[in-house]
Order: structure tokens, then C-alpha cells, then sequence
């Protein structure tokens, strides 16, 4: 014979009943893959090798694009050489400064050439990593590639209604407008990519009905704990008619 489960049923008029224990809240629900990461991104849906095969491709042009801009600074380093010069007579912004007789301008501008390119390849070889590691169902690595995507997207549309600068050969400028926009797009069709539905059990996601079973646990701990208010109220409410 089964036990009778007590019940939290109030007459009108009378105080809530106090539960038996204190309403524990729910477990929050966890991201990620919980074996960790798999040991290669070939195993993975092929969304998901499909938007890692994108964000290799962004960051190959990401390496592309430093080439061809440390190549242009060469052939015309006009910009380069007055924000040198900028920077001797002004001093930076923050960090140390630099005296003017210890270094050339020219010297400067090759230090800031070397410097962007140096930069440029270092980022495209993060976003290669990031990619690998989205692939093998890293899900903050994937996170970090949506904004990334949504950056070069955004970053290409403007690029579309802006003028080229005055002191780029137009060789070099078109090559490095139609990288861009490459970039850009390509970065964008990856994010859909990895953004699939069928992508979320990969990456460790909680499924839309796990999603709605902690809702539902939620609001229960919420109405447990709204009873366990209006008892202590109430009570507090008798002591104070005793007085």
C-alpha cells in the first residue's frame, strides 16, 4: 500500500501550511560537452567541419591581407612615415616615450610596418586555434568566432562605402577591399554553419526540452519559496496580535 504524499492545500482564510523542507533550487543547467573535447574536428557534424573549414579560410586571408599590407607600406609608406613623425614630435599617448634623436623616422615606420604584420598574423593564427578548438565541440572557442564573424561582417559592409586611402597604390587597395570582403563573408557563412540546430548536441548545448524542464523547476522553486514568505509573514502577523 502506497504512502499518501502530504499536500500544501490551504483552506480560505487560514495560513499556508509550512513545507516539510526547505525548497532547494534547481541545478543550473551546464554548456558544454561533458566527455570534453574530441580529439579531432573530423568526427564532428558536417556543419560544424564546414564552419571550421570556413574560419580556416578567414584566417588564411586574414594572413593574406598582412602580406599584402606590409607589401604596400613598402612600395608607399607616406602614412606610415607621417605617423612616425606624429609620434616623435607628439610623444604617445600612454607608454614610454621615445627620443626623437635616438631613432629615425624612417627606422619608426619600419618598427610599425613589421609590428601591424607581426599583429595581423598573430590574430589570424588565434582564430585558426579557436576554430580547431570549436571544431573538436569547444563551445566558448565558437562563441568567441560569432563575435569574430559578426566584427569582419560588419567590418566588410562599411568597407563597401568607404573611400580608399590617398597614399595606397590602387593595386594594393583593391586587393586588400576584395580580402576583406571575403573575410567578411566567409566569416559569416561559418557562424551559420556552426550555429545549426543539429550542432547543439556537439557542443554540449542543453536541448530545448531541457531548456523547458528547468523553466518549469524554476518557477516551482519561485511558488515554494512566494509560500514560505506568506507563512513567515503570517506568523510574524499572529506575534504582533499576541503583544
Amino acid at each position: 500500500m502506497k504512502n499518501a504524499q502530504p499536500t500544501n492545500h490551504t483552506s480560505p482564510g487560514q495560513p499556508p501550511t509550512q513545507p516539510s523542507a526547505a525548497p532547494q533550487p534547481p541545478t543550473p543547467l551546464k554548456m558544454g560537452r561533458k566527455d570534453g573535447l574530441a580529439s579531432s574536428f573530423t568526427q564532428a557534424p558536417e556543419n560544424v567541419r564546414y564552419g571550421v573549414w570556413a574560419w580556416l579560410c578567414v584566417s588564411a586571408l586574414q594572413v593574406l591581407s598582412a602580406v599584402v599590407q606590409y607589401v604596400a607600406n613598402l612600395a608607399d609608406g607616406r602614412s606610415l612615415r607621417q605617423e612616425a613623425q606624429r609620434y616623435l614630435d607628439e610623444g604617445p599617448a600612454f607608454g614610454p616615450s621615445i627620443n626623437a634623436e635616438s631613432i629615425s623616422v624612417e627606422s619608426l615606420a619600419s618598427m610599425l610596418n613589421v609590428s601591424m604584420a607581426v599583429l595581423m598574423v598573430a590574430a589570424a593564427g588565434i582564430c585558426a586555434l579557436l576554430a580547431l578548438r570549436a571544431g573538436r565541440g569547444a563551445v566558448y572557442s565558437r562563441m568567441f568566432l560569432n563575435v569574430g564573424s559578426l566584427y569582419l561582417g560588419l567590418s566588410a559592409v562599411l568597407l563597401v562605402f568607404s573611400s580608399p586611402p590617398g597614399t595606397m597604390p590602387v593595386g594594393f587597395a583593391l586587393i586588400l577591399g576584395i580580402v576583406s570582403i571575403l573575410s567578411g563573408v566567409v566569416a559569416v557563412v561559418g557562424m551559420w554553419f556552426m550555429s545549426r540546430p543539429d550542432t547543439r548536441e556537439w557542443f554540449g548545448v542543453p536541448s530545448e526540452a531541457e531548456v523547458e524542464k528547468y523553466r518549469e523547476a524554476m518557477m516551482r522553486f519561485r511558488e515554494e519559496e512566494k509560500q514560505r514568505k506568506e507563512l513567515k509573514d503570517h506568523k510574524e502577523a499572529d506575534k504582533e496580535q499576541q503583544r
